[in-house]
């Protein structure tokens, strides 16, 4: 019989012999349909075993709620029918497939259910359809073909899996696992009960994608809040092999770069393993983040996830740091590039122990982290000047006002890689930092000469100052990346090297089956792709759309993977990761999840004039991989063109 009848029929007989409290209700076969001769007989032989006051008519087609494709909406429903109009109902439902299906009548079947006048009812994704594990639920009084139909806006929930939720939602989670897929329930509530009326695939989630939620629910914390984010630390190591790991953990541990220069600056900073491997993706665990500076503050407690007071644990500290911070002085450019070019221009010893590279490479560390806290500061000093001037900061940064500066000429010919990932092997991207006076951009030009003579002298320097410590972030980026090439060139000739960690080669006591075992591990999880915010905390804000590479791009929305060297088109991605400069051929504009001024990739689009919005989810804005888009990297606009 389940050739003839739907997906929906078959899947409401399991949920009701599973015990899911589904309303009764009675099918009618494709074959019994093909083969009608009175509807009259057949209506009142099937209703004859449900005794209900009035009954629900809806399609079952065999097409219908598949792995693929669900076709909701596509066929009628009729509902709150009595027994007198139940032959009506069932004849004008099956006409209207009759006419979708052009005749073909074997691929349809018809549900005669009990009807329920809900209290409530709605709609249950399990998980988000638009991408995401947190399930959705929306509801409005009244009956659900209100919502399915598109009449109503629905009142929205979001919830967590590792929380638990109401009558409705743990049923939710039960029928995922008993179907083994994310669903698309329809159900309602009366008086206090509720009734599963439908349960089918999500056609919008993968089976890839399933894999990684589980995943994610099996790893996640099942108890207490939490905020795991993908940053600018995320950005020079996307999927961070055993190797760099083992280095960001020295980078930021007590006695590291990190600790040493906020001493240097007076700032008393605790490392406390706020970095995190999930799956092979790096995140930051952001209420530990914020506490190993500001101990009295937190991201957990307010609805609009940004930084707060959350205790006084910790008030000293956090009042001092807050002082040191702003202390900072700006005034040490003309050193810190000097440093900088000579680091660069230093020819470095080849036969040097693995452990006196890695003790290189961390003291360089301390300037360029030095130069990254600084630009930093530059960007903030700037912004706060100016942003009650209606220009765009990124339009400000490409904007040659000064053509003094001078270039840091490095030769880079024998560098492979563009970040602190060690195993990243591409060819070296290195671009000039400023514009040729011929190519300014109007709208700043405008700007300027808007500007009485006080105003051009106390905020262009401030401009040129934020240019200049944005450059030397870059360079701070080469140097990384020599000294990546330094210490690649040291590691022992093995399978799998980048595999085993810092301390595991200084010692020289590498394990092969160990190594190999941690590769496939990585390797593993691969084909995942990370969102860039793990939560289960509901906030309240709207995060704007910013753009941090100025100008306008018109083009077909891909993935990098799917990126076409005879069309550019504009990339969509997670995070402004370097090794996306390679392809900037193939790009007219990029939209990331997560990114900002201070990005190396941003910085690197700016000089290809390549424009770049961030804070972007495609899903929130009705767009698709796939459609054609416009993009301004000045205002951080996003639609479709």
């Amino acid at each position: 019989m389940a050739k003839s009848i739907g997906k929906k029929t078959q899947a409401l007989i399991k949920m009701i012999e599973n015990g899911f409290n589904v309303p009764p209700f009675v099918y009618i076969s494709a074959e019994e349909i093909s083969n009608l001769k009175s509807v009259d007989n057949l209506i009142k032989e099937k209703i004859s075993k449900l005794n209900c006051d009035l009954y629900a008519v809806r399609s079952s087609a065999l097409i219908e709620d598949t792995g693929s494709k669900s076709y909701a909406g596509q066929f009628m429903t009729k509902v709150a029918q009595n027994k007198d109009q139940l032959k009506d109902a069932f004849t004008q439902v099956v006409d209207q497939a009759k006419d979708f299906l052009k005749g073909d009548l074997s691929k349809f079947s018809v549900i005669i259910q009990e009807y329920i006048p809900a209290d409530k009812s709605g709609i249950l994704f399990t998980r988000n359809p638009l991408g995401g594990r947190e399930i959705i639920v929306e509801s409005h009084t009244g009956i659900g073909e209100d919502i399915v139909g598109g009449k109503i806006k629905p009142e929205k929930k979001i919830y967590y899996w590792n929380k638990k939720g109401d009558e409705l939602v743990e049923t939710a989670k039960k029928l995922e696992g008993f179907f083994g897929f994310p669903q698309d329930i329809e159900w309602c509530m009366k008086d206090g009960k509720y009734y599963i009326l439908q349960s089918r695939p999500i056609t919008t989630i993968s089976k890839d994608q399933y894999a990684q939620y589980l995943y994610l629910d099996s790893v996640l914390p099942k108890d207490g809040d939490f905020l795991y984010e993908k940053t600018e630390v995320s950005e020079i190591a996307e999927r961070p092999t055993p190797f760099t790991y083992s280095l960001l953990e020295k980078i930021y541990s007590k006695g590291g770069p990190v600790d040493e220069v906020y001493k240097k600056y007076g700032v008393r900073y605790e490392y406390n393993n706020f970095l995190k491997i999930i799956g092979n993706e790096l995140f930051v665990d952001r209420q530990m983040e914020i506490k190993s500076l500001l101990p009295s503050y937190g991201f957990l407690k307010n609805a609009d996830g940004k930084p707060h007071l959350s205790s006084l644990k910790g008030i000293g500290r956090t009042l001092g740091n807050f002082f040191s911070l702003n202390k900072i002085s700006l005034s040490n450019y003309d050193k810190l590039k000097a440093d900088i070019k000579n680091r660069l221009e230093s020819v470095l010893p080849k036969d040097v122990p693995f452990g006196e590279r890695i003790n290189r490479f961390l003291d360089d560390y301390k300037l360029i982290f030095e130069v990254n806290l600084l630009t930093e500061k530059a960007l903030k000093k700037m912004y706060f000047v100016l942003k009650a001037q209606k220009v765009s900061m990124s339009s400000m940064l490409a904007y040659p006002f000064d053509n003094t500066e001078e270039i840091i000429n490095f030769d880079t010919k024998a560098l492979k890689g563009n970040c602190l990932e060690i195993a990243d092997e591409t060819d070296f991207i290195n671009k000039k930092i400023f514009l040729s006076e011929d190519k300014k951009d109007k709208e700043i030009k405008k700007w300027h000469e808007s500007l009485s003579p006080f105003q051009q002298k106390y905020f262009v320097p401030i401009i040129i100052q934020a240019q200049k410590y944005s450059q030397l972030r870059e360079y701070g980026r080469w140097l990384t990346v020599k000294n990546i090439n330094y210490l690649r060139d040291g590691l022992p000739n093995i399978n799998n090297k980048y595999f085993a960690n810092i301390d595991e080669i200084k010692n020289e006591i590498i394990d092969a089956e160990i190594v190999d075992k941690r590769k496939g591990e990585y390797e593993m999880y691969s084909k995942f792709q990370m969102p860039v915010q793990l939560t289960n905390i509901q906030f309240d804000s709207k995060v704007k759309s910013i753009g941090v590479s100025s100008g306008k791009a018109i083009g077909k929305l891909v993935r990098l993977n799917d990126l076409n060297s005879l069309e550019k088109s504009i990339l969509y991605t997670n995070i402004l990761s370097p090794d996306i400069a390679k392809d900037f051929d193939k790009i007219s504009g990029i939209i990331a999840q997560q990114g900002g001024l201070l990005s190396h990739l941003s910085i690197m689009a700016r000089e290809n004039k390549i424009p770049v919005v961030v804070q972007v989810d495609i899903g929130l804005l009705n767009i698709n991989i796939g459609d054609v888009v416009e993009i301004d990297g000045g205002t951080g606009i996003v639609r479709h063109a």
